[in-house]
């Protein structure tokens, strides 16, 4: 953007470049809503959308980018000013008559200081056009207020001039306060650039397109949340690609969360060791097939005119997680391993009685193995190949603090420091545990600014949790999509669901070598659903179900065996409903989670 609020500036080709609060009435015709809803979204207006016609915004209430062409341009006050009419105004329902609507009600544009507007040519403004609401029907309920508070400053404020402690261009990086440690940083990612031999200079062939980069500047921190260390990364921009001229296929597999609760509980009980390994620029391992050519980045541009002829896979391009993922795996099975056919980022190593197992997320890597040679020896194979960073024994993995007491066989998972980060940021480091989510009997209203009501429409919330350990390994809590005409028949449809999971976790288990001879027990708190699996019974009250969910007969006794439990003894209600507050800790306490 030019500048920022109102202006008769205009670009070279006519457009008036601006920045404002807008109002989204944009509905896709599948969106569930209720005639209280809202019929828009706050957004903040980012400019005009390349490939569809229409208006780039950035929605508020998502979080995401959106296009939309029914926008309500809100210019007439600045932001600030309009915060402070806004929360002076009671916060008691107004009733708005549909002629009141056709004056201008809400409108709002962003201001910044000359100071933060410094370096920029100053120019004219004119009184901005006036754009009205249009209603029509019953009055609409507003609560007045309820709109302030949702709409941050920083919010908006970020998109474009909000000071941030990482810089933005590679100029505010060399130029600022610690220009010298990202100058550092900077030449050891061109110094991994030139060593990883990833590109080789030649003219731009005719008929070609170069696509060009940007140095991305992070900082790095530690468990405790202390600055570890300055990173630049020099990233493609992958956006500018076509697809099927230089690139293709795109997905790459990530570990799963469950195989890794499930590796760390197995860990835990038998009392293997796990270390931790992160391999360094590991993207610029990948070797990428398509020609691709890229534009010299700054800092490393020679004058000559000539472009990149990319050899290997660097950050941003689109098929650069697979390429890395296919290379790391080419080394894995050359050096013994085998892959999982539950989860093709598990990798085990089987040595006479011993075994390895190695999950791969990107680029963290966990080695999990009773034997203290066979996992030397798995490092010493990871260092040959690539260049690696071995960590030890593993203590944060993922955003997760792993803590663990081997003599008595127990391993922790939290997120202490993040969840200290939010009270803090929210201002809540004094606010007490709450006692559950909601109060017992809370019922959502619908307000006009909101969109916080779900409609029922006849589903019901399916869950379960899978327990391995004294701990929750897996877990699901999702809204069905058949509709049951019973209770016996929404616990049936859900339990399919849950003995795909069993069978899962069974397979994996078998794999990792500590498989269940035994079917797996399932505890259902429905007596007829567990004798409609048991027995083909009630079929005149049955006739509606389909038959993929008398799948889970076959497995009977087989895999898998269904008893009752009472409901105040099941683990997964807390995924299904909204308990008191006795019966919400007791049903943490099943899935082994405490609060400290």
């Amino acid at each position: 953007m030019d500048v920022v609020g109102p202006t008769r500036a205009l670009s070279l080709s006519g457009s008036r470049y601006f920045l404002t609060i807008v109002d989204d009435h944009t509905r896709a015709v599948w969106e569930k809503r209720g005639k209280l809803e809202a019929s828009g979204r706050w957004g903040v207006h980012l400019g005009i959308a390349k490939d569809h016609k229409g208006w780039l915004l950035w929605d508020l209430t998502t979080q995401k980018l959106t296009v939309s062409r029914d926008v309500k341009f809100l210019e007439s006050l600045y932001y600030k000013e309009w915060k402070q009419q806004q929360q002076k105004l009671p916060s008691t329902p107004l009733i708005v008559e549909a002629d009141e609507l056709q004056q201008p009600s809400r409108q709002v544009e962003v201001a910044v200081s000359e100071e933060e507007m410094s370096g920029r040519p100053r120019r004219d403004v004119r009184p901005p056009v006036r754009l009205t609401y249009g209603g029509r029907g019953k009055p609409n309920v507003v609560q007045a207020g309820s709109v302030v508070e949702q709409i941050e400053e920083d919010e908006i404020a970020h998109c474009y001039w909000a000071p941030s402690p990482e810089p933005k261009t590679r100029e505010e990086a060399l130029n600022g306060p610690n220009g010298e440690k990202w100058k550092a940083s900077e030449d050891e990612e061109f110094g991994s650039l030139i060593e990883n031999e990833t590109w080789d200079l030649c003219d731009l062939p005719p008929g070609k397109k170069a696509i060009t980069s940007k140095m991305i500047y992070r900082h790095k921190y530690g468990p405790e949340g202390e600055l570890t260390r300055y990173k630049s990364r020099l990233v493609a921009r992958g956006f500018q690609q076509t697809k099927g001229k230089d690139y293709d296929e795109v997905f790459a597999p990530v570990g799963k969360g469950t195989t890794l609760r499930v590796l760390l509980a197995i860990a835990a009980l038998l009392g293997w060791k796990i270390r931790q390994m992160d391999i360094v620029t590991a993207f610029l391992n990948g070797i990428i097939m398509e020609e691709v050519y890229m534009k010299q980045p700054e800092g490393l541009d020679d004058g000559s005119g000539r472009v990149c002829r990319l050899k290997k896979a660097i950050y941003g391009l689109k098929q650069a997680p697979r390429a890395w993922y296919h290379k790391l795996e080419e080394a894995l099975l050359a050096g013994g391993f085998k892959k999982s056919e539950c989860d093709p980022s598990l990798f085990l190593l089987q040595e006479k009685d011993e075994i390895l197992m190695l999950l791969v997320y990107v680029n963290d890597i966990l080695l999990f193995s009773a034997s203290t040679a066979l996992l030397d020896s798995a490092e010493q194979m990871l260092e040959m190949q690539f260049k690696c960073s071995k960590m030890g024994e593993v203590k944060y993995y993922l955003g997760m603090h792993v803590e663990r007491d081997v003599e008595k066989g127990v391993l922790r998972l939290h997120q202490r420091k993040y969840c200290e980060g939010l009270a803090e940021k929210y201002g809540l480091q004094d606010g007490g545990k709450p006692a559950t989510p909601l109060p017992l009997g809370f019922t959502v209203e619908p307000c006009a600014d909101e969109e916080v009501v779900v409609k029922a429409d006849g589903t019901s919330i399916g869950g379960y949790v899978c327990l391995l350990g004294g701990g929750a390994v897996s877990w699901r809590s999702k809204k069905q999509n058949e509709v049951g005409l019973s209770s016996c028949e929404t616990e049936y449809m859900a339990l399919h669901h849950w003995v795909k999971e069993v069978v899962w976790l069974r397979r994996l288990l078998e794999e990792l070598g500590v498989g269940q001879e035994e079917p797996t027990v399932v505890f259902c708190n429905n007596e007829s659903a567990v004798k409609l699996a048991k027995n083909a019974c009630l079929h005149g009250l049955t006739k509606d179900i389909r038959p993929k969910w008398h799948w889970v007969r076959r497995l009977l006794d087989k895999e898998v065996r269904l008893e009752i439990v009472k409901t105040h003894q099941q683990a997964a209600d807390i995924f299904t409903k909204r308990l008191a507050e006795a019966d919400h800790w007791k049903g943490m306490k099943l899935d082994g989670m405490s609060v400290h």
